[in-house]
């Protein structure tokens, strides 16, 4: 069942927000969108039917209630023809996806499903592929071992034998792991640098980097998972992400997007992705599950002073989206008042959601947004990392009581 979440309590003008989840639901329900599915975690599908489902429970909607079931029937289509033509390799993050989705929604009563059925084989498949990630050190959230490690931590409530599977992937986390003298534990991330040559860099992004690190081992700990092995990892790692904070008297933020050697990017965005809003995120929920009260003042520290970053050329803010867009910055700062109660985390999480509002400016646009891709490039999205289903399921979480569970995904519960 969902915990309880008490309501709208931003204090802000609901009508703008009432109706901009409206123009969104109208723009799912027509009729007229296709939604693309077979890409992984976020794919236009995946964020469909999260938007669906809450949606259906949101407003009483039946009309969403049907459209949520249709894409899951699809869904258990698509992915029967592949076993059956032996083509799983759609995607290297589809099946645990769909796997994390269709728990998601069992355990929240949304649908009833015999996941442990469904799921017989597909435990070891995944495990399989996560194993294979971590061998080719792809620990990324996203499309890697750790996205992978979601699928099984959701089932871990209906399949307590999956914990061995976590297990190995903290051992696999060990084995890659690098001591860094004077800095702590990191692991390292392969980017290309602007001649396409290979470089690994210390990575601080909540969504490809170590602080999602921290945060999964973290949670092992609090289940009681290879805690004897995960404590000093989690503990190089928050060392590590420290040690690389910043004088915010000389630089925008506390952390640099990534570190090579011994120089790094000075600033970061304000995001999800990147940037202190996330990392500071991944830290504060890592200190909750150690038990840490000084990491925990640090982080909150560090997110109290993100709080009062509202300029949005500077945060490289450009478009509604949860990955690195108003929405998602507003549902970060409204979770973070619901954790802490701090009135700066409720006013930022105001200022966001009013921009989000704002940032529905295109007549050509999905409900009136599109995401920017760079190169004065702009395109309606419905995924739910940068589209209109993640957009209206944060303008959910802001205006009722029905909590959204659905952040797991993006580690903030």
């Amino acid at each position: 069942m969902m915990n309880n979440w008490s309501g709208q309590i931003l204090n802000m003008k609901k009508d703008a927000l009432e109706n901009k989840l409206e123009d969104i639901a109208h723009v799912m329900l027509s009729g007229d969108l296709t939604f693309a599915g077979g890409g992984g975690v976020g794919d236009d599908e995946f964020g469909a039917v999260l938007f669906f489902f809450y949606y259906s429970r949101f407003k009483q909607s039946e009309a969403a209630l049907d459209a949520g079931v249709e894409l899951v029937s699809g869904i258990f289509d698509r992915v029967n023809l592949q076993l059956e033509e032996g083509n799983i390799w759609v995607s290297s993050s589809y099946l645990n996806s769909v796997g994390w989705l269709l728990e998601h929604l069992e355990q929240n009563d949304f649908l009833e499903i015999d996941t442990n059925e469904v799921f017989s084989l597909l435990d070891e498949f995944v495990f399989q592929r996560m194993m294979a990630d971590i061998a080719e050190e792809n620990y990324d959230l996203v499309a890697g071992a750790l996205g992978k490690a979601l699928y099984f931590l959701a089932r871990l409530p209906k399949q307590p034998e999956v914990a061995r599977y976590l297990a190995e992937l903290v051992d696999g986390l060990a084995r890659i792991s690098q001591t860094v003298p004077g800095r702590g534990i990191a692991w390292r991330h392969k980017i290309q640098d602007e001649e396409g040559n290979d470089v690994y860099v210390g990575n601080l992004g909540l969504a490809h980097g170590i602080p999602g690190i921290a945060f999964f081992l973290a949670r092992c700990v609090n289940l009681g998972i290879a805690a004897e092995k995960a404590r000093p990892l989690i503990e190089g790692a928050v060392q590590y992400i420290f040690s690389h904070q910043q004088d915010r008297k000389k630089f925008l933020s506390h952390f640099p997007q990534w570190i090579v050697g011994d120089s790094y990017a000075s600033e970061s965005r304000l995001a999800w992705c990147y940037g202190d809003l996330g990392v500071g995120s991944a830290l504060l929920q890592t200190a909750r599950f150690m038990n840490q009260s000084q990491w925990h003042e640090r982080a909150l520290d560090i997110l109290s002073d993100t709080a009062l970053r509202f300029d949005l050329y500077k945060n490289a803010v450009q478009d509604a989206g949860l990955c690195h867009g108003t929405a998602g910055i507003g549902h970060m700062f409204n979770r973070l008042f619901r954790y802490t109660g701090h009135e700066d985390f409720k006013t930022a999480a105001r200022y966001w959601f009013e921009k989000t509002i704002e940032m529905s400016s295109f007549p050509d646009g999905i409900a009136g947004y599109k995401a920017f891709k760079g190169k004065g490039e702009w395109q309606g999205k419905l995924d739910l990392f940068l589209g209109v289903t993640g957009i209206g399921l944060a303008i959910m979480s802001a205006l009722g009581d029905l909590e959204p569970a659905w952040d797991e995904i993006l580690l903030l519960s």
